[in-house]
C-alpha cells in the first residue's frame, strides 16, 4: 500500500489515538518525573533518559479529559519532534496496523492552543 502507513494505537480515558510508528522512538514504562514551575497543565514534568532532559506531557490535559490513576499499563510513548524527543503518558498501549493516509484525522499537538 503505497498511500498508508502504519500507526500505533493507544488509549487515554478510552479514547483511541495513534501515532505514526515512523515517529516513535521507544516505548518506556511510567517513571519518576522531574517537575516544571509554571509549566502548562498537560506538561507532567520532565525525564531524564541517558543524561537527555525530555518534556513529558500528559495529554488527559491537553484534551480536557478527566484525568487517570497511572498503574502498571501506564507507559510513556517518546516520539520525535524534529531533531528533539518529546514523551507523552498513555494508559494503554494497543496495536499497530495499517491505514490509507487519507483517512486520517491529524492533530499536531506542538501548536499553541
Amino acid at each position: 500500500m503505497k498511500n498508508a502507513m502504519q500507526i500505533l494505537q493507544f488509549k487515554i480515558q478510552n479514547v483511541c489515538l495513534g501515532c505514526d510508528v515512523t515517529e516513535l522512538v521507544q516505548i518506556l514504562p511510567m517513571m519518576t518525573l522531574e517537575s516544571v514551575p509554571n509549566s502548562p497543565p498537560y506538561l507532567q514534568g520532565m525525564m531524564n533518559l541517558s543524561g537527555t532532559l525530555i518534556p513529558v506531557f500528559d495529554l488527559t490535559g491537553y484534551l480536557q479529559l478527566e484525568p487517570f490513576s497511572y498503574d502498571l499499563n501506564t507507559s510513556i510513548l517518546l516520539l520525535k519532534a524534529g531533531d528533539k524527543s518529546v514523551g507523552f503518558i498513555v494508559e494503554q498501549v494497543s496495536h499497530v496496523f495499517n491505514i490509507e493516509k487519507n483517512k486520517i484525522q491529524q492533530k499536531d499537538f506542538f501548536k499553541e492552543k
